[in-house]
């Protein structure tokens, strides 16, 4: 333990004397036996990395532990935290910014003519639908706003770019119709489409923290869909000779095949949500290939089709089936969520990180909605804050989630993100519950959930606080080796 670091699941400082060098794990040499053992006395039997083992159903022996408050103020976790946070945003921030001028041109071109008008009215009745359900589906644990956007803006203008660039890159199907329609589109659109998730997702820790369940995948594919699919459809239907053709294209694209990129960017984004699950870097390579051969596959077989009349509406029927099947796999995913959260809560109030009051609420959509325009309407209230700290509960839930499955060997990366998640839920616990205590808020309506024992996942490794004659005061504990 460093000087001055708080500690993973109090959030309290432990100063540790540097005067001397510290003894190892345990007893020191001189005192084998260590001092005599009386009920409640330091120190409790210990588990696999030194963490303490406390008896079932009991939080801890004797008593909690007692640590020497933290100082107010921002904490390290929570300044390293936010210092990522910054420099995620600079990435979609460039994205929307060239999307908004890539979309403001292709607007000027298209609505020049009536076609274009048409167009537009179909694609942003379209667009707009599609994202009111994608955020309905993404409520329990709401994706960073500027994320959203840029992966629509992705979509929209820098997939449709690149596929420009790619295309120009593989003149050898240009003199082919077919193999140009069925083999090299599919191959650009789902690769430029698919680089959302490898260059602003996956290669950032921060982002690669947000990506972290199916709902999150399929939001974000949806959304690339969606976009794609709203400047490829204004071109396209913009083209035609008159407005009744472009009626009629806008039924075909729109109406009846306006799923089709969401669908085939949703094949790719199973694929890079597996690999994130995945351990080996042969399986995370496999996974996000896996994804990316049937999305492009769903789609060459969608473009071949259109050479054939008869086959074309059973492919689409097919396509629509698999759609189906996506959208009840993200429904599903986020009914899940809830339950994830609701299952982690009592864990988080047995350590301490939230009060049982505020665990109610948490466990409920319309209990975070609730406290939200209750700060919004309080003098003092920061509604922001409110929001990042019931984000850090919720992320923590998923994290705790994904760590329990996996077995005694837990992710380094995935400890980490646990403890920043829990340095930022401890440096705003007794604010939130304090300020809705204030507000008359409370409980109200959501019976506070009791604490019950879980794993600590606790990461730091340093040793423990050394009292006179070696031995560590009560409730120090013994933290996991060094890291």
């Amino acid at each position: 333990m460093t000087p001055g670091r708080p500690d993973s699941d109090t959030g309290a400082r432990i100063v540790i004397p540097m005067t001397a060098p510290q003894p190892p794990f345990g007893p020191p040499p001189d005192h084998p036996a260590g001092p005599p053992q009386q009920p409640g006395s330091w120190p409790p039997p210990q588990q696999a990395y030194g963490q303490p083992q406390y008896p079932a159903g009991s939080q801890y022996p004797g008593g909690p532990p007692q640590f020497t408050p933290a100082p107010p103020g921002p904490q390290p976790g929570g300044q390293r935290t936010l210092a990522r946070k910054k420099r995620l945003l600079v990435l979609p921030i460039v994205v929307i910014v060239i999307a908004a001028l890539v979309t403001a041109l292709i607007l000027v071109l298209g609505l020049s003519s009536p076609q274009g008008w048409v167009a537009l009215s179909f694609t942003t009745i379209s667009a707009v639908v599609t994202v009111l359900i994608l955020f309905w589906i993404d409520r329990w644990e709401p994706e960073p706003p500027l994320l959203l956007i840029a992966a629509f803006g992705w979509g929209a203008a820098i997939a449709p770019l690149l596929a420009l660039l790619f295309t120009a890159a593989l003149p050898m199907f240009s003199g082919d119709l077919f193999l140009s329609t069925a083999v090299r589109a599919p191959l650009t659109e789902e690769t430029a489409k698919g680089l959302f998730f490898l260059v602003v997702l996956m290669s950032t820790r921060r982002g690669r923290a947000e990506f972290n369940s199916l709902t999150d995948a399929l939001v974000y594919a949806g959304l690339i869909g969606a976009g794609f699919s709203f400047t490829e459809d204004i071109l396209y239907i913009s083209g035609t000779a008159n407005v009744g053709d472009a009626i009629q294209l806008s039924v075909i694209r729109v109406v009846l095949g306006g799923f089709g990129h969401m669908l085939y960017t949703g094949c790719v984004a199973v694929g890079f949500w597996l690999a994130m699950r995945s351990r080996g870097v042969l399986a995370k390579v496999a996974w996000i290939l896996a994804g990316w051969l049937v999305g492009m596959l769903l789609h060459g077989l969608h473009n071949a089709a259109t050479a054939v009349g008869a086959l074309y509406f059973l492919v689409l029927g097919f396509d629509f089936l698999v759609f189906v099947a996506l959208v009840i796999a993200a429904i599903w995913s986020s009914i899940r969520e809830g339950k994830v959260v609701a299952r982690q809560l009592p864990a988080m109030v047995d350590h301490g990180w939230i009060h049982a009051s505020d665990a109610g609420w948490l466990g409920s959509t319309a209990g975070r909605k609730s406290r939200a325009k209750i700060m919004k309407r309080t003098p003092g209230g920061d509604r922001q804050r409110l929001r990042d700290w019931v984000e850090a509960v919720t992320e923590l839930a998923y994290v705790r989630e994904r760590l329990d499955h996996q077995q005694g060997n837990p992710d380094p990366h995935l400890l980490d993100q646990h403890q920043e998640y829990v340095d930022r839920i401890l440096q705003s616990k007794d604010w939130v519950t304090q300020t809705l205590a204030g507000a008359g808020a409370g409980a109200g309506g959501w019976p506070a959930i009791a604490g019950q024992p879980g794993p600590r996942y606790a990461v730091g490794g340093y040793p423990p606080p050394q009292a006179p004659g070696g031995y560590p005061p009560p409730g120090a504990g013994y933290p996991p080796p060094g890291r």
